[in-house]
């Protein structure tokens, strides 16, 4: 029998806006094997994802604490989204973390990014924005960032 190797892209990150879905996204995380964990999780160091998840996790969590729909304080917390999108590229450009982490980890600020570029857009129309929906996002890219942790401490280098 062979072994057929997961996709690299593991997350599907539709399940940020749904908490039931987040959960299910979680749990497949949290419980691949020690190969399939391996094969996302690569070389990683575990001081690399550290730094990473220090810098991704505060910001999120800025998010996640956003309370009023002010333009410039989503425009401070957009560049600094795209700053952690530069540090996952450096690390992964350094080989400190592995290609597929990297792609997973992108994928889920990318649609953190999204969500925000679309509430700037929101109300540079005038219009209003669901504070709740960027709030359910920040917190579920950071439930996958910290289950990412788990396999990086459990499994690496």
């Amino acid at each position: 029998m062979s072994y057929t190797r997961p996709s690299p892209l593991l997350v599907d990150v539709k399940s940020l806006e749904d908490p039931q879905r987040l959960s299910q996204e979680v749990r497949k995380v949290l419980s691949l094997d020690k190969r399939d964990a391996h094969h996302l999780i690569g070389d990683t160091s575990k001081t690399a994802y550290m730094r990473i998840h220090e810098v991704i996790a505060t910001v999120l969590d800025k998010l996640a604490s956003f309370k009023e729909a002010h333009e410039e304080t989503l425009n401070k917390l957009l560049l600094d989204l795209s700053r952690t999108l530069i540090l996952v590229k450096y690390q992964q450009a350094r080989d400190q973390i592995s290609d597929r982490l990297a792609s997973n980890i992108e994928v889920v600020l990318n649609k953190v990014i999204d969500t925000v570029n679309n509430a700037i857009s929101i109300l540079r129309k005038g219009g209003s924005i669901d504070i709740e929906a960027i709030r359910r996002v920040s917190e579920g890219a950071r439930a996958l960032l910290d289950s990412f942790a788990v396999l990086v401490y459990m499994y690496s280098r």
